[in-house]
């Protein structure tokens, strides 16, 4: 695939979906973190702190992917010589005769 804005709105689509899967995760896991007990009734139990750390940790993992899409929205695609890699290149690389193709976004790449 080298339509370049065809991918962005591919990458977009699929980072929109895990976003939503790990905001659903840690919407869950805030209310699992709520039920569990205090530290006042159990104190061997550290259920709850546990949980509001995950919590915080799937949250967190949320807003970074929220930060991609900002930036991959924003992203204008543009023809880039081929002797140069920057972001917006796509890249092969072979290797033991096996070719992996990346394309360089602002926020990470992603090999097809």
């Amino acid at each position: 695939m080298n339509d370049k804005p065809a991918l962005v709105r591919e990458v977009i689509k699929e980072l929109e979906r895990r976003a939503a899967q790990i905001f659903e995760a840690a919407r869950a896991t805030h209310e699992e973190a709520v039920c569990a007990p205090t530290p006042m009734e159990s104190h061997s139990d550290k259920t709850r702190f546990e949980m509001q750390s995950a919590y915080a940790y799937q949250k967190g993992i949320g807003v970074k992917y929220e930060a991609a899409i900002k930036a991959l929205k924003g992203f204008v695609c543009s023809d880039i010589p081929a002797s140069r890699v920057e972001i917006g290149s796509v890249v092969v690389v072979e290797r033991g005769g096996a070719e992996a193709r990346y394309f360089y976004f602002p926020k990470g790449t992603r090999s097809w």
